[in-house]
């Protein structure tokens, strides 16, 4: 029981670890992507 409860919060801390890169990742992609079609804009004028 022991070894299955601390299994499982090994498991919640990946997830959470898992979910904070994807939200880093889209955080960042979204920067990138509104930058690229900033410049695109300023580059179309």
């Amino acid at each position: 029981m022991g070894l299955f409860s601390s299994a499982t919060k090994y498991n919640i801390i990946l997830l959470n670890k898992k979910r904070l890169n994807t939200q880093a990742f889209l955080y960042t992609f979204l920067r990138f992507h509104i930058l690229s079609t900033t410049n695109l804009k300023i580059v179309e004028r």
